[in-house]
């Protein structure tokens, strides 16, 4: 295996550390993030359960302002009642009576309902609020456990990062350039190992997408210090065993 190829294969190992740091760190973010997701989403819960609990407070002090007024009516009215000259006119009041009295009952049992209600509410808001001390203090703890754990991962990413750029130094400008294009399209998965698919038959593929790689392209692999890029996924190839290979080709002819 040429020097360009061993270079190419050293940056590979580092950027799959640098992945490894990266996607650690992703995941504290995403931990972090998920667990605020969810006290925005109680906080949003009990912000709607505050406002249906004003209404309806609203709506029953309606009912008890309707109330008042019903039984005022209905005291005027037994004052009118005492004071009925014929029997037409005491029945007339009479009934007007009735009739507010049974409005009153409907808006009694309306006004029972929204206090039982109100209650389930504050019941509901009482088990929320706990809710959501709970998951602060949760995220709290993962907030300063992760805080450490951030810290030396941002340090290991720094090291490796210096230390990418040290190996890319004495390596060809153009072979780094390659390497960093392929690892932008493919999460800095840019090297693909050639794979024999059958040891009794010639024919290899490529260990990043898995089609077949041409023969012409296994013995430049072989013989020289190249950079070769696999015709479908344009991955960095190289030979593991450059030897054995060239053993079993050589046994074919």
């Amino acid at each position: 295996m040429g020097q360009v190829i061993e270079g190419l294969l050293r940056l590979q190992e580092i950027e799959n550390e640098l992945i490894a740091v990266r996607e650690h760190l992703e995941k504290l973010e995403r931990t972090q993030a998920g667990q605020q997701r969810r006290i925005e989403q109680i906080q949003q819960e009990i912000a709607e359960k505050q406002d249906l609990a004003r209404r309806q407070q609203s709506g029953a002090n309606q009912l008890e302002l309707e109330l008042k007024s019903h039984e005022a009516e209905i005291a005027k009215l037994r004052n009118a009642l005492n004071r009925a000259k014929t029997n037409k006119e005491y029945a007339a009041i009479l009934t007007q009576i009735n009739t507010q009295k049974a409005d009153n009952s409907k808006l009694e049992d309306r006004l029972l309902q929204l206090f039982s209600q109100n209650e389930q509410l504050n019941e509901q808001l009482k088990a929320l609020h706990q809710q959501l001390q709970s998951e602060q203090q949760k995220l709290q703890q993962i907030t300063e456990q992760n805080e450490g754990t951030r810290k030396q991962l941002q340090a290991r990413r720094q090291q490796l990062e210096q230390k990418f750029e040290e190996a890319a130094r004495h390596m060809p400008p153009s072979a780094v350039a390659i390497f960093r294009r392929v690892a932008e399209t493919y999460n800095g998965q840019v090297m693909a190992e050639i794979q024999q698919v059958n040891p009794k038959r010639s024919e290899y593929n490529c260990g990043g997408c898995f089609m077949s790689v041409p023969m012409e392209t296994i013995n430049t692999l072989m013989t020289k210090d190249e950079i070769l890029r696999c015709p479908n996924c344009q991955r960095i190839l190289y030979l593991a065993n450059r030897s054995e290979t060239h053993k079993t080709t050589t046994s074919k002819k």
